[in-house]
């Protein structure tokens, strides 16, 4: 009953396996880690870059209307 509830409680017998599960929880927690800092950072980017083709793109249009209108 307390394996199906807690499946990481049982003790392993191998030492091998023991290693990989103590590395794979350290690198699934460094990736975890490094997702939260680069897609806040990648998402910010990404908002400035469209703002700045948009501010490009205004600019652009009413550079246009003010060679038409002369």
């Amino acid at each position: 009953m307390v394996a199906s509830i807690a499946p990481c409680a049982i003790k392993s017998d191998s030492p091998q396996e023991e290693w990989f599960r103590s590395r794979l929880a350290v690198l699934s927690c460094r990736f975890f880690n490094l997702g939260a800092v680069i897609l806040p950072c990648a998402a910010s980017l990404v908002f400035v870059l469209h703002g700045s083709v948009g501010a490009s793109a205004q600019i652009v249009a009413h550079t246009s209307r003010s060679f038409r209108s002369t």
